[in-house]
């Protein structure tokens, strides 16, 4: 038996010898220290005291302290991160190299913030004829079905308003908008602005 087994069988001994009453349930715990080899007997902490179930009942339970009962395996906040992690919802994988590489590049580039009059969306106006045929102007720029702006996800055009997801590079969010002719929308603020 190797010597950790023997540390952890010994402290298991005398938690149950100062826990349980040696008339109680664990009665044959004699047989297990008796198994064990002796282990230095001043490196492990001495039992706390057993109340006397005959005395009176009001007498003060005795107090667990945890400093007198050092671990054999984990510190605390180790234990408490490994609860932590057994609680913890959804799948968890660590990251690959390529991952972390291109993190660490994108974290390398620092993103410079466009001027406020780039954060504007800007619908000037609609052209609708049909669900497929339709023109507008957004931020200065003609677009239609077929030449769609990159930052735009999903784009529905009806005959007076539009909503469109947006994609903002800068934030890396996408933000849902409606839209209504000659009307703007600022992504710092998150308001609608006339114009």
């Amino acid at each position: 038996m190797s010597t950790q087994y023997k540390i952890i069988a010994a402290f298991l001994a005398i938690f149950i010898q100062g826990v349980f009453p040696a008339s109680g349930v664990f009665a044959a715990e004699s047989q297990v220290t008796e198994s064990v080899p002796a282990v230095q007997s001043g490196n492990l902490p001495q039992p706390a005291a057993v109340p006397n179930k005959s005395a009176n009942s009001s007498a003060a339970k005795p107090v667990f302290k945890a400093a007198d009962y050092p671990s054999l395996l984990f510190t605390y906040w180790e234990h408490t991160a490994i609860q932590d992690a057994r609680r913890s919802v959804g799948t968890n994988r660590a990251p690959t190299e390529a991952e972390l590489t291109r993190d660490l590049k994108t974290m390398e580039e620092a993103k410079v913030k466009p001027p406020p009059e780039k954060r504007d969306i800007r619908l000037g106006g609609i052209v609708y004829h049909s669900s497929d045929d339709w023109t507008i102007w957004l931020n200065g720029e003609r677009v239609t079905p077929k030449a769609l702006p990159e930052e735009i996800i999903d784009l529905r055009v009806f005959n007076e308003y539009i909503e469109v997801k947006w994609f903002d590079e800068y934030t890396n969010q996408i933000f849902p908008i409606r839209l209504r002719a000659h009307q703007r929308f600022n992504i710092d603020t998150r308001i609608f602005l006339p114009g």
